[in-house]
């Protein structure tokens, strides 16, 4: 296009979804502050469901042992690994499941919750309740209770306008067109199999008071923003 986005503050990073704004930052931080902050959030670790599941991996040493064996590929996490870390590339491989748990956790400010897929299990002729499910809490991040800012770079995503989501929810007049008001976040999967990449969207709503979070992935579906 010819141009760049120019400062951005975190807000606007995310809303623009500017990959040299968290360049900037995975080279500010350690791979193991990342990787810490990326499983308090739900990634690359289980996420509680009652079937076996891939529960993935963060890019680490282990899992750059995982990936190339011994291919003779250096296990070591240099700095271009991090700042690929940071944007969700390098060695990040996190399951459908995972990324909504991700959007829960934001949307709980830190509070992740065990994810499942029961309810309750009634007896077969339904005079009794055996089992009820009742919410359990994984793990607990500590996120300011007053930090909101990527909340309103995640709003900026759905109604900004220059928001990577804003074409599917009506961009600035959102809150004319769109009934619920929706935080959300793009992204695309880069892979080696051939064709486009891949797509993935999470989002949780109301802004305010939330009570669902979504993760939708796109095989080959070109850019989170379509």
């Amino acid at each position: 296009l010819g141009r760049t986005h120019g400062a951005q503050t975190v807000v606007e990073a995310i809303q623009n979804s500017c990959n040299y704004f968290f360049y900037e930052l995975g080279d500010r931080l350690s791979i193991d502050y990342l990787n810490k902050t990326a499983n308090g959030l739900g990634l690359g670790v289980p996420t509680g469901i009652e079937l076996t599941e891939k529960v993935g991996w963060v890019t680490d040493e282990a899992s750059k042992k995982a990936a190339y064996g011994e291919t003779g590929v250096d296990s070591q996490v240099p700095t271009g690994d991090r700042i690929l870390a940071a944007i969700g590339q390098a060695e990040n491989r996190f399951s459908p499941l995972q990324l909504c748990v991700y959007a829960s956790t934001l949307a709980n400010k830190g509070t992740r919750m065990k994810a499942t897929f029961l309810s309750r299990v009634v007896a077969s002729d339904y005079s009794s309740l055996i089992k009820e499910n009742s919410p359990e809490i994984m793990s607990q991040m500590e996120i300011a209770s007053t930090n909101n800012t990527y909340i309103e770079g995640m709003r900026l995503v759905i109604a900004g306008g220059e928001g990577t989501a804003r074409n599917h929810f009506g961009g600035p007049k959102d809150l004319d067109t769109f009934p619920v008001v929706v935080c959300g976040k793009t992204g695309t999967a880069q892979h080696s199999s051939g064709g486009s990449d891949h797509g993935a969207f999470i989002c949780f709503a109301p802004m305010e008071d939330p009570e669902v979070a979504v993760a939708v992935y796109g095989e080959k579906a070109a850019h989170g923003s379509t």
